[in-house]
This record gives structure tokens, sequence and C-alpha cells, in this order.
């Protein structure tokens, strides 16, 4: 009987000295002790305690996004101008920088390792919608009442210009009149007056 109440007074021993659980984001464990990590920007040098590191602020071009106890910080991503990212500035020491695809470009795979120029919509033709940096532009005929006369990959159709009520709809008996009047638009011009 004494054997095991020592058996039970030890184990309430170590129970009660034994260290809680280290918080994962900002501690690690060692030793059998809960260390603490180095914060969002920083890495780790080798100086320092295990309850006092020394940190050290990433260089430009550098990040670090959570606690670490790495010794360097992550280099950021290179956007090259020849595969038509736009000319990037780091200015955050915590966050990865995400490479854009230039003006008139949209990723060419879902990883965005280049880019590629949007598709571009002819005459009669609009952007519905218009590319972005992760999609391609899609074009649509233009509806009845509208129409677009360039090549673009942005322009949407626009709307045909009103007619005056003064303008007659155009029949060859008006036309061999010469009255002035007005056909109607196509999806690839506007309005034309005759007289």
């Amino acid at each position: 009987m004494s054997l095991y109440l020592l058996l039970l007074m030890g184990a309430f021993m170590v129970l009660t000295t034994a260290q809680p659980p280290c918080d994962p984001q900002t501690q690690y464990e060692q030793d059998g002790q809960c260390c603490n990590m180095c914060g969002k920007g920083t890495s780790m040098t080798t100086f320092g305690t295990c309850e006092f590191p020394q940190c050290t602020e990433c260089l430009d071009k550098e990040y670090q996004e959570g606690y670490t106890k790495e010794r360097l910080c992550k280099r950021q991503p290179y956007c090259d101008p020849n595969l038509n990212f736009e000319v990037t500035i780091h200015h955050s020491k915590i966050a990865k920088t995400v490479c854009k695809c230039k003006e008139g470009f949209h990723c060419a795979s879902a990883d965005c390792k280049g880019c590629l120029r949007h598709k571009k919509c002819g005459p009669g033709q609009g952007a519905y919608p218009k590319g972005d940096h992760t999609h391609d532009t899609q074009c649509k005929e233009c509806p009845e009442g509208t129409f677009s006369n360039e090549t673009s990959w942005s322009s949407s159709c626009k709307t045909w210009t009103p007619t005056s009520s003064d303008f007659l709809s155009c029949s060859s008996h008006l036309r061999r009149q010469s009255h002035e009047c007005s056909q109607s638009g196509t999806n690839f011009s506007d309005h034309s007056v005759t007289t």
C-alpha cells in the first residue's frame, strides 16, 4: 500500500511541475523547455537565449511571414519583366510579394510563372469580361443596338448614336428623292446618315 502511495505522489509531483505545452505559433520546444521564436519580418541569430532570442530584421528583398527560429529570411521572388511581369518594388518584409502581369497580359498557368498577352476582340465584338491579371479576355458579339469598330482586348460595345426625329428611315424611294435619312447601325458600325 505504501508503495502505491509513493508512486501516486511521485506522479502527482511530475504533473504539477510539468511545463504547459508550448504555443506552436510563437514557441518551439528544446530540451523540454518552451523557447520563444523571432517575430514576423525577422530571423534568429546564433546569439541570445531560449527565453530571449536575438532577432535581426530581414534585409531588403527578403521576408518572413510568421514567427520563426530560422537563421535566414526568405528571398522575395524575382518578377522578370522579360516574362511580361510588372517591375516590382518589394515594400513588405512580412509578406511574400505576388508577381503581377503587366497591363494587357494574364497568367500563363495556375502558378503564374509567366504572362501571356490578352486575346483581342475584332470589330463587331466587345470584351465581356475584360482580361485581368489572372484571366484572359472573353469576346462576345455586340448585341442589337450596339457596335464595335475596333480591335481591342479591353473595349466594350458602344451604344448606337440616337438618331434625330427629323431623320427618316432610308428606303430606296427616299434615297432617289435626295431626302436626308439614317440607316440602322450594325454590330460593327454606328448609324450612317445619307442625303
